[in-house]
């Protein structure tokens, strides 16, 4: 028995010395594959650094050779892959992720759901972005994002997606390079941005390209090339100056900034960043646009600087040809949000703002919109519709003066590298309409037997005035709270409005607590605070400054007030209290034209009408029965209309 128990202990020890020794090689080779993965990862976030995305996806796949189970690095492997528009493949490890591990990766979840989007898979996205929510803090970005999301998802979902133009894809003339940017158009001469598959810069920097090789655009391509910079975009100052926009990486962080160049004795001049007033410090200034309004010219373009409404805003500021520039003012809220505003181009021929938005609906990544903008107006944010954009990127538009097209960027299709398929940016145009030829297909007025001249003459001088008196009149929504003001009521309409914007949080917690409420609509109900109840103020007073400015030069403003309320109460009450609203906003135009009084008439338009909802969709008809809705409060409104003359 001691025998025996002595060779059982003796095997027993023996046996775990050889495991001690086993364990010790097994856990000496996982430190030598975990410090050879590690330095993988290591070389990998250096090229992302450097947005060397596809070498950064390398490192990232042979460190999870290495160990396939370490799922920090399959997210970072994600990220990379998506920043190189692998998408297919970013998404599926976005949604194993976030199937599998999304407490710890939430943003994998984030990343589905926005990649879902863009194949289109809506529903998909509609998932993901809910359980999105469950994940995030409110506060953040991404939250509100992921908020508004599910509402746009919703809405595709339930909508028809027609085509509206013909797209056409470029030849190799403008699609010169693999990855294409900007173009824009001087002359007969178009200036195009890209990177080519097999670029003379290791680094994947774009270069510039031309449509036509004169000797001067040879000089400046070469010239800048060896800058090794990014130049994406650009635009004309004059008939000499030349700005864009030139990207570069300082310690590791992305820098953009605007410079000149000037054409002279057929050479263009070495580039000049532009001053601090526009290339401020510690933001990103790119995709320049020369708009002209009242006899001056504004650059626009994008920047991340501070004072705007979230990541890149689209902002103005006044130049002159010998490069000074203003103090930069912010576009305003109807079109900057939360999110990227980028990419602006101004037709000077019909005042239209046309700028790429990853908000306001789009489809999925960037679309391309279009607003009716001027300094003293600012018309309601369109998508130019399904065609023009997709469900990826829609970038860069442009609208040359004498070119029948209309031109954009977008990453709707993908090349295959080496097996790997890349979606990447291509040129696309599309016929824009015959305006004159529409307005005469649709004009039943003209008598027949008019020549086909003065009919011509006569759409032209009615499209005109239709022009001028658009430009003379101004209509601004002002809102009151539920049944205010109340009878004897004298309170100003400052007050109440900042009563109003007070209630916000109220207004949202009831709202919420409605069967037919959605965590969604929460946006809806943030926006029409900032943009409609605060919004319509503003749009006021900033009207009154400039019809000011109109009326001490002579002329005389006509002034129409209409008061709505909404459908419940009695008539009889409901034409009491827009009475009450609409002497409260007279009040209001009498202080502001105090000095003026003789320059402009008030006319109070009765019988006061009953709000007649055409605005929302017709299925939200049951929202009209409750207090705290955005479809009741847009009933309660006065509607000023400012008419110079």
């Amino acid at each position: 028995m001691i025998i025996n128990r002595f060779r059982v202990l003796q095997y027993s020890n023996c046996k775990s010395s050889v495991f001690l020794i086993l364990l010790l090689l097994f856990s000496f080779r996982i430190a030598v594959f975990s410090q050879s993965a590690q330095k993988l990862v290591s070389m990998a976030e250096t090229e992302v650094q450097n947005s060397n995305y596809l070498s950064a996806v390398q490192y990232y796949e042979a460190a999870l050779e290495l160990n396939p189970r370490l799922t920090e690095v399959q997210f970072k492997l994600a990220d990379a892959l998506r920043n190189a528009h692998c998408f297919d493949r970013a998404l599926t490890l976005y949604s194993s992720l976030a199937d599998k591990q999304f407490e710890q990766y939430p943003l994998s979840v984030y990343y589905a759901a926005q990649l879902s989007k863009y194949f289109k898979n809506y529903k998909d996205a509609l998932r993901y972005f809910k359980h999105f929510l469950t994940l995030s803090a409110q506060s953040s970005l991404y939250y509100k994002t992921a908020l508004y999301e599910l509402k746009v998802c919703n809405d595709i979902i339930n909508s028809e997606l027609n085509a509206n133009f013909d797209i056409v894809l470029e030849d190799e003339a403008f699609n010169r390079a693999f990855f294409m940017y900007g173009l824009t158009q001087f002359d007969s001469l178009f200036y195009i941005s890209g990177i080519p598959l097999n670029s003379e810069s290791e680094s994947g920097w774009s270069r510039l390209f031309t449509s036509q090789n004169t000797t001067a655009t040879l000089k400046l391509i070469r010239m800048l090339d060896k800058y090794n910079v990014h130049v994406s975009d650009f635009c004309f100052l004059d008939t000499t100056v030349l700005l864009f926009s030139m990207g570069t990486v300082v310690h590791n962080k992305n820098v953009s900034m605007l410079y000149s160049t000037k054409y002279i004795d057929n050479e263009w001049t070495k580039p000049i960043a532009l001053p601090p007033a526009i290339n401020c410090v510690d933001c990103n200034v790119k995709h320049p646009s020369v708009m002209l309004f009242g006899g001056k010219k504004y650059l626009l373009f994008s920047s991340n600087m501070s004072g705007g409404y979230g990541e890149q805003d689209i902002w103005y500021a006044p130049t002159t040809e010998n490069m000074y520039f203003g103090k930069p003012e912010n576009a305003g809220s109807t079109i900057n949000t939360a999110a990227n505003e980028i990419c602006p181009f101004y037709d000077n021929n019909y005042n239209k703002l046309y700028f790429s938005s990853e908000w306001h609906g789009s489809y999925g990544g960037f679309d391309i919109f279009e607003s009716d903008f001027r300094l003293d107006y600012v018309g309601s944010v369109k998508n130019l519709g399904w065609g023009v954009n997709s469900s990826f990127n829609d970038l860069y538009f442009t609208k040359p003066d004498n070119d029948r097209r209309a031109f954009f960027t977008s990453n709707r299709d993908f090349e295959e590298v080496d097996s790997v398929k890349m979606w990447v940016n291509k040129i696309y145009s599309y016929q824009v309409p015959d305006i004159l030829k529409t307005l005469m297909q649709n004009d039943t007025i003209l008598a027949f037997e008019e020549s086909i001249d003065n009919q011509l003459d006569a759409i032209i001088e009615k499209s005109k005035k239709a022009k001028e008196k658009e430009k003379s009149s101004r209509k601004i929504n002002l809102y009151f709270e539920h049944d205010l003001p109340m009878l004897g009521d004298t309170t100003r309409y400052e007050t109440l409005l900042n009563n109003y914007l007070s209630t916000q949080e109220v207004f949202t917690e009831q709202y919420l607590s409605y069967p037919f409420a959605s965590e969604a609509d929460q946006y809806e109900i943030e926006q029409f605070f900032k943009n409609d109840i605060k919004g319509g103020y503003e749009q006021l007073t900033n009207t009154i400054d400039s019809v000011k400015t109109v009326l001490e030069k002579g002329k005389k403003a006509e002034i129409f007030i209409t008061a709505y309320t909404s459908k419940s109460g009695k008539l009889e009450y409901n034409n009491a209290l827009a009475q009450r609203r609409a002497d409260v906003v007279k009040h209001l135009l009498d202080n502001k034209f105090s000095t003026l009084q003789t320059a402009f008439s008030v006319v109070i338009n009765t019988p006061v009408v009953q709000y007649s909802d055409k605005q929302l969709n017709e299925k939200t008809d049951i929202h009209e029965h409750y207090r705290y809705t955005t479809r009741s409060a847009y009933m309660r409104r006065v509607q000023v209309e400012i008419l110079v003359k």
